[in-house]
């Protein structure tokens, strides 16, 4: 089995994590990197521009760089013929989580896996909960507990390997203290923030904006309830067809009878 891995943020310690496991789960891996952060880009492609593709030579695992979208690294991986085409596809490891539908649509981590689904190739996205200061610091520094969570990610993938159905993504959710967490499968939650837009102004006197986000209150069962509040490990399974509701399906099919 031929195994890919990939993120958003690119070459940071939690993507070397992900490939050590990868290479525990089996010998014939690589992985592919954006070569500059790319967190909500969602499934983006590249289609205007040329890309180009680099050895990180200073790695002792086959890592590769791509001026690309976390997606446009699994179709290069698919379709480039540089690389064998990979059986399945690991994402992450994610700096911060990635909860709910809002995430699922917008999260580069996870819209790699959205990529290599619309191929019949499964795929998992891995995401470690870290904020504030610690969130920045892991950009750059050799993750904590990274053995602990590569035996954990192991695991997982291992149980995962050969089972995930065609057109799904499999997305992981990992608490801080993820060594005394249960592992749960809920449903996601709709949204994780309320979204916020600050007007403010530069010194020229012209107006800018942040958008950013609040916490919310979490729905009782749902993927960012368990995760918040149960402190668990969540595994949640999203196939790319569940996006059509029949309800609305019908309703609009009726307005043309």
């Amino acid at each position: 089995m031929v195994l890919m891995v990939t993120n958003d943020d690119g070459l940071t310690d939690g993507l070397r994590l992900l490939a050590e496991a990868a290479k525990e789960l089996d010998e014939d891996f690589y992985a592919i990197t954006p070569s500059q952060q790319q967190s909500a880009v969602a499934k983006g492609v590249t289609l205007h521009r040329i890309l180009r593709l680099r050895k990180a030579v200073e790695e002792s695992l086959p890592i590769y760089e791509l001026n690309g979208t976390p997606a446009d690294c699994v179709t290069f991986g698919v379709f480039s013929g540089e690389f064998r085409k990979p059986d399945m596809v690991l994402s992450g490891v994610n700096i911060s989580d990635n909860l709910s539908l809002h995430s699922f649509f917008s999260s580069g981590t996870i819209g790699a896996c959205i990529e290599a689904a619309f191929y019949k190739i499964p795929a998992i996205a891995f995401s470690f909960e870290l904020h504030g200061e610690e969130r920045e610091r892991y950009n750059y520094c050799i993750w904590e507990k990274r053995a602990a969570l590569k035996e954990k990610i192991g695991w997982i993938a291992g149980k995962l390997k050969g089972k995930i159905p065609d057109y799904t993504v499999v997305n992981v959710n990992f608490p801080a203290d993820f060594e005394n967490s249960q592992v749960v499968f809920p449903r996601p939650a709709l949204v994780r923030y309320v979204t916020k837009i600050e007007k403010r102004v530069n010194p020229n006197g012209h107006p800018y904006y942040w958008q950013y986000g609040t916490d919310r209150e979490c729905e009782r069962g749902s993927d960012v309830y368990e995760f918040y509040v149960n402190k668990s490990i969540t595994i949640t399974p999203i196939s790319i067809f569940g996006v059509v509701d029949e309800k609305a399906l019908a309703r609009i099919k009726a307005v043309f009878q």
